[in-house]
C-alpha cells in the first residue's frame, strides 16, 4: 500500500513537472512573438517614416531645383545687361559684381562651415539658421557659372589673379556640388565648366591669352587677306567686261 502510494506521488510530481514545463516554453514562445510582433511593427514604423521622409526630400528637392531655375533665368537678365557694355565699362561693372559675391562667399563660409554633414533635409528646412546662408552661396555661384560661359575672357581677366576672390570661389563650387541633387543637368555642366576655367594658374592664363590674341591676329591678318584678293579678282572680272566693249566699238 505504502509502495502504491508513492508510486501514485511520484506519478503526479512527474505530471506537475511536465506541465509546469510546458508552461514555460509557452511563455517563452509567447514572450518570442509578442517580441518579434513588437519589432516588426517598430520596423513598419521606421520603414513607413523613411518613406514619408523620403518622399518630402524628394517634393522639396523637386520644388527647390524649379526656383533654382527661375532665379537663373532672372539671373540671366543681369548677365546680358553687363555682357552689353564695352571695354572697360564690361571689366569695371563685373570687377565690382566679382568683389561683392566674393565677400558674400567668405561670410557664408563662416557659418556654414560650422556644420557638417548637413541632410537635404535639414538644408532645405526653412526653419533653420543656416537656409539663408546656404541659399546665397548656391545662388551666386550659379550666376558665377554664368558669367564664365557668357563672358568668359572679362570675367577670367577679374579673377584669375585674386588669390582671395579665387579661392572663396573655388570654397563656394566644392560646397555646391556637395548637393548635386539639387540642381538640373544644365546648371551641373555649367559649374564643371566655372570649376575647370578657375583651376588654370595665372601663368597658364597669361599664355593661353597670348595664344588667344596672336590667333585673333592671324584670322584678323587672314581676313584682310582675302578681302583684298576678292577685291583684286572683282578689278579683274570688271576690266574683262570692259575689254569686248572698247573692241565691238571700235568695230562699229
Amino acid at each position: 500500500m505504502r509502495k502504491l502510494n508513492l508510486n501514485l506521488l511520484l506519478f503526479f510530481v512527474s505530471i506537475c513537472l511536465t506541465l509546469n514545463f510546458i508552461a514555460c516554453k509557452v511563455e517563452i514562445v509567447n514572450k518570442h512573438t509578442l517580441e518579434q510582433h513588437h519589432k516588426s511593427v517598430e520596423d513598419s514604423g521606421k520603414d513607413t517614416k523613411a518613406i514619408h521622409e523620403h518622399a518630402d526630400v524628394s517634393s522639396d528637392v523637386k520644388l527647390y531645383k524649379l526656383m533654382l531655375i527661375a532665379k537663373r533665368k532672372d539671373q540671366k537678365k543681369f548677365t546680358d545687361l553687363i555682357k552689353s557694355k564695352d571695354g572697360s565699362l564690361q571689366k569695371t561693372a563685373l570687377s565690382e559684381v566679382i568683389r561683392n559675391v566674393g565677400k558674400i562667399f567668405t561670410n557664408n563660409k563662416v557659418k556654414l562651415e560650422s556644420f557638417e554633414n548637413l541632410t537635404l533635409t535639414q538644408v532645405l528646412d526653412s526653419k533653420n539658421d543656416y537656409k539663408i546662408a546656404f541659399s546665397e552661396v548656391i545662388e551666386n555661384i550659379i550666376l558665377f557659372g554664368d558669367l564664365n560661359k557668357e563672358i568668359r575672357n572679362t570675367f577670367l581677366d577679374v579673377i584669375i589673379f585674386n588669390d582671395q576672390i579665387k579661392s572663396t570661389t573655388l570654397w563656394a563650387y566644392e560646397y555646391a556640388m556637395n548637393y548635386e541633387k539639387l540642381y538640373d543637368a544644365d546648371t551641373v555642366v555649367l559649374l564643371k565648366e566655372l570649376n575647370t576655367s578657375l583651376q588654370m594658374s595665372p601663368a597658364a592664363y597669361k599664355q593661353a591669352k597670348k595664344e588667344r590674341r596672336e590667333q585673333m591676329s592671324r584670322d584678323a591678318n587672314d581676313a584682310y587677306m582675302l578681302e583684298m584678293e576678292v577685291k583684286e579678282k572683282a578689278k579683274k572680272e570688271a576690266k574683262l567686261k570692259i575689254k569686248p566693249n572698247k573692241i565691238r566699238h571700235t568695230d562699229l
